[in-house]
């Protein structure tokens, strides 16, 4: 009894652990990137303030038509995982940030 009921705690304790907090966010888009090639064209930095309140960038491909101008300034989600086709390879010559799929974009 006392082994199903640690596994029973060691489970919800996962679970709470494990929930997925939708955080949005506040960027600016900065500028689009040659060096770096997706199959959804080149990838794109935005700029934005984390969680703990440090500003941040990152670089992704699944940034919207729409919002692909300089200083634009926009609203989204963060996901982890890259989604397939936001793959990105970068030439030699620089160090790409650390690339994020964005999710729920809109207008700010």
């Amino acid at each position: 009894m006392k082994k199903y009921l640690a596994v029973f705690i060691v489970t919800v304790l996962c679970i709470i652990g494990c929930r997925k907090e939708d955080i949005e966010y506040q960027g600016e888009v900065v500028r689009g990137i040659n060096e770096c090639t997706t199959p959804k064209g080149f990838p794109y930095i935005v700029k934005y303030q984390n969680a703990n309140g440090i500003k941040d960038s990152l670089i992704t491909a699944s940034l919207p038509p729409a919002y692909k101008l300089p200083n634009t300034k926009v609203l989204f989600k963060i996901r982890k995982n890259i989604s397939a086709g936001e793959e990105m390879v970068c030439n030699g010559l620089i160090l790409p940030l650390i690339q994020k799929s964005i999710y729920d974009i809109k207008p700010q």
